[in-house]
């Protein structure tokens, strides 16, 4: 008798277990579209971009600091002070067309740091730096998928769609950040390895 009513409670706590691991995995699917849905639908954004972190951003101003892009230097001297924060663009609006792939891959990887309430972040690796009559940037070698992420392709796709990544150091006179863009002219400088998080400006 009383085998009878442990296997009964057992078979019970079984189907429980079952039941509720389904309804849990189904209310995470469903919330996980919409706010892939909402993330996708939305309208009042300008650019996706990888930001790089306060530690790495003391670093990249050291770096530049001690290789003679102090207030001495006459690049300097000619830039403007509005303070810019170090980031790359991986996508602006204006790109989205020709980007179908990658704007996909960013709304999703973006929708599920929103569900996980969790930051997702990437390494940069940072080769050169260049400027122009506009801008001064640091040149960022390609930047691709995280492997780790699930449910994405598992297949290497290019999270910039820049033809060059790089991140704004400062600009000149009428210069915008995306006038790094057009910077042709770039020294190899020894790598260095920075962490950005993604976020939705």
């Amino acid at each position: 008798m009383y085998l009878l009513i442990f296997s009964i409670i057992g078979y019970l706590t079984i189907i429980y277990f079952i039941v509720t691991s389904c309804n849990k995995a189904r209310f995470e699917e469903e919330l996980s579209k919409e706010y892939s849905q909402k993330t996708a639908n939305a309208e009042d954004y300008e650019y996706y971009g990888l930001f790089i972190t306060k530690k790495d951003t003391h670093r990249l101003n050291e770096w530049l600091w001690n290789n003679g892009y102090d207030w001495d230097n006459d690049i300097m001297k000619a830039a403007n002070n509005s303070k810019i924060e170090y980031h790359c663009t991986l996508l602006h609006k204006s790109q989205e067309n020709d980007n179908i792939e990658l704007e996909q891959l960013l709304n999703t990887v973006y929708a599920k740091q929103l569900y996980s309430n969790s930051n997702h972040f990437e390494i940069l690796r940072i080769d050169a730096i260049g400027h122009n009559d506009k801008a001064l940037a640091f040149r960022v070698k390609p930047i691709y998928i995280s492997k780790h992420i699930e449910n994405i392709p598992t297949k290497l796709v290019d999270l910039c769609a820049n033809t060059t990544p790089h991140i704004t150091i400062c600009t000149f006179g009428d210069g915008k950040p995306k006038d790094s863009n057009t910077i042709t002219e770039w020294t190899t400088i020894d790598p260095i390895v920075v962490m950005g998080e993604l976020r939705r400006v």
